[in-house]
């Protein structure tokens, strides 16, 4: 007996397919199952090769950003700058200034990143004076408690390690004897700065920028409430970039440490 089909070429989800149709009914294949495969070409060769080839270098990159962090490199760039003061002590004291910058650049962001820290943290929690007076006086203590352990410690730290002793100082000029008598009220001059922006640019007044951050938070708790919220999100935008720039100057402490060591 003589069969027929009928050969109708079809598409089902973008891929072709081909139907028959027969006397026992209808049939379909795809049209790639009789294709035979293509050869790998040379591009894709190289390319797996290059791809095989470069797994050794990702997994030791990914070892070293896991197991690596500042505090590594910052013991590192110390060996280094020993090791540079020994042999080269005329190359280390013209890489000396490089230490300089990191601190220049510490101190550019200090007063910025504190006010407006302070601003978010005061004048954020609402129109709650009672509550902010007591969050700043909790933050002017907290800055007198800090310093003053950071001063017992740096006390403690230079009586026992004694640095400088054996050092020739007959070039140096002699030491300023006249010392300024600290009172109650040369300490509120200090607190209450006479500019504002004064207070910002210099990085030892510290308290000077407390002061002003209380002022102005106080102040921002009794304006609209649009204003308020417009001037804390342009302080919550500042402060986000001060600690991407710390963050990118916390980088460059191994290259500042490893010159300070070098040149001293």
């Amino acid at each position: 007996m003589h069969s027929s089909s009928l050969t109708i070429p079809t598409q089902s989800g973008g891929v072709n397919h081909t139907s028959s149709l027969t006397s026992t009914g209808l049939s379909y294949r795809p049209s790639h199952a009789s294709a035979p495969l293509k050869p790998p070409t040379m591009r894709t060769r190289a390319l797996a090769a290059w791809t095989a080839g470069m797994k050794p270098v990702k997994d030791a990159w990914n070892f070293l950003q896991k197991w690596t962090n500042l505090t590594i490199w910052i013991i590192i760039g110390m060996a280094i700058g020993i090791v540079v003061g020994r042999l080269a002590p005329e190359f280390a004291v013209k890489i000396g200034p490089l230490g300089t910058v990191f601190i220049r650049m510490i101190q550019c962001i200090v007063g910025p990143l504190i006010f407006t820290t302070l601003v978010i943290g005061i004048a954020g929690h609402g129109d709650d004076l009672v509550r902010i007076g007591r969050l700043a006086l909790k933050s002017i203590v907290y800055f007198e408690v800090v310093t003053t352990l950071a001063l017992i410690f740096g006390l403690i730290a230079v009586n026992v390690a004694k640095p400088g002793a054996g050092a020739n100082l007959k070039d140096l000029p002699p030491p300023d004897t006249n010392f300024t008598r600290v009172t109650w009220v040369t300490e509120m001059e200090v607190i209450v700065p006479t500019s504002f922006f004064l207070a910002l640019s210099d990085h030892t007044a510290v308290l000077a920028i407390v002061f002003c951050a209380i002022m102005f938070s106080v102040a921002l708790t009794r304006v609209d409430e649009q204003l308020k919220r417009f001037m804390l999100d342009f302080n919550a935008s500042i402060s986000a970039i001060m600690f991407r720039i710390v963050e990118l100057v916390m980088n460059y402490a191994p290259i500042r440490i490893g010159c300070a060591i070098a040149s001293t």
